[in-house]
């Protein structure tokens, strides 16, 4: 089955020709549009450079003036240039690929989509080629398959999260001792605390007291009414 395919726009006889008519269709636009001065400089320059370039490929897209697929395919080679060749900027390609959109809407009246750069965002690291990011993933791997073998190191950020639960254990440890010691040396007898009430008189640890009388530690009283030595005697009692 043979089919003739018939394009939209017949190819130019000369590419090259019709790439110069293109621009100039395109500067004459610009002369008259409200565009901002920088943005007419910008694209003046930008559609001189791609039919610049288009000169010296034309054997390879001599359809670039003939219909939108041989359009978007050069201008997509054109981007690739930008990019790996002469190391334009996201930005800087992308208004090279405006320009060169509107310079296929004035003249072959072609609409071309062709797929901007990405502008990454302030901050953002650098994307890894594929070369690199197989790099990154057999290091990854190798690391992972030595470090299954290495016993566990805790690292100083470890180290530094924990060391307020040790100083917490150490200072409970410390206060625990003392405690302990302290139980051990002061009295913990119910006797030695227990204060008896009573009447009369009672001599006790040298002392004697008449009256209501309080029996202290070791029997001493804390008598009420009188004080006196059991030596001076005190009703008697010695």
């Amino acid at each position: 089955m043979n089919a003739t395919v018939t394009p939209v726009h017949s190819p130019p006889a000369d590419i090259v020709a019709a790439a110069r008519h293109a621009l100039d269709q395109a500067h004459r636009y610009l002369d008259r549009c409200k565009l901002a001065a920088n943005t007419v400089t910008a694209y003046r320059r930008q559609t001189s450079a791609y039919v610049a370039w288009l000169h010296t490929r034309a054997a390879e897209h001599s359809d670039a003036f003939a219909d939108a697929v041989g359009a978007e395919a050069a201008v997509t080679a054109w981007r690739r240039h930008l990019l790996r060749a002469k190391k334009s900027s996201p930005a800087t390609i992308n208004q090279a690929l405006a320009a060169v959109t509107l310079l296929y809407q004035r003249s072959p009246q072609l609409h071309i989509k062709v797929k901007r750069v990405r502008v990454p965002r302030p901050g953002e690291p650098d994307a890894l080629s594929v070369a690199d990011q197989g790099k990154v993933e057999r290091a990854s791997l190798r690391r992972g398959a030595r470090d299954a073998t290495m016993p566990f190191v805790p690292g100083p950020l470890l180290l530094l999260a924990l060391l307020p639960l040790l100083l917490l254990f150490f200072t409970l440890r410390v206060v625990g001792y003392f405690v302990a010691v302290l139980i051990r040396i002061l009295p913990t007898r119910k006797a030695d605390f227990r204060v008896g009430v009573s009447r009369g008189r009672l001599v006790g640890a040298g002392f004697c007291y008449a009256g209501e009388h309080r029996r202290g530690i070791n029997g001493a009283g804390l008598g009420s009414r009188g004080c006196g030595s059991a030596q001076q005697g005190c009703g008697g009692h010695q």
